[in-house]
């Protein structure tokens, strides 16, 4: 059967704070600034941290295996590229289309993450012909998803 998703949320914004499906759940911690430093998994007791230069975005991602990866950004600061621990590069191409844009991660397999112009996540395509779908509320939080396939 299906397994309910719990989302909550910071109290004066709309960053997701967990989700918890089953026993599994994830919390997500940031730093003053809004930004996103870790996730906390406590179904397996990793996590993923976050490091960021000068500017908003991430420049480096630490598992909790201590496995760092890279990210390689163009000359406006968009990621294009993730160096992995073993020096393989998987990339990222972004392409707008009529009310949204879409990222396209290309490492072992391809994923399709697309988005609406509110920059809400909508679908993410997954080989083998998966998808999760997303929905929100009228103040954009997440409170559906579900998984075809």
């Amino acid at each position: 059967g299906f397994l309910p998703i719990t989302y909550t949320y910071k109290d004066n914004d709309q960053k997701l704070s967990s989700w918890k499906i089953g026993s599994y759940y994830e919390e997500f911690l940031y730093d003053t600034r809004g930004r996103l430093i870790e996730i906390q998994r406590f179904n397996d007791l990793a996590s993923i941290k976050y490091s960021y230069g000068h500017g908003e975005q991430p420049v480096g991602i630490t598992y909790g295996s201590q496995s760092n990866v890279m990210l390689r950004k163009d000359s406006t600061g968009s990621i294009t590229g993730i160096i992995m621990p073993n020096q393989a590069e998987h990339t990222i191409e972004y392409r707008t289309y009529f009310n949204g844009y879409r990222l396209i991660y290309s490492g072992l397999h391809t994923q399709i993450w697309e988005y609406d112009s509110k920059s809400n996540l909508q679908r993410i395509y997954f080989p083998f012909h998966r998808i999760i779908t997303y929905k929100y509320d009228d103040n954009n939080r997440l409170i559906y998803s579900f998984s075809d396939g």
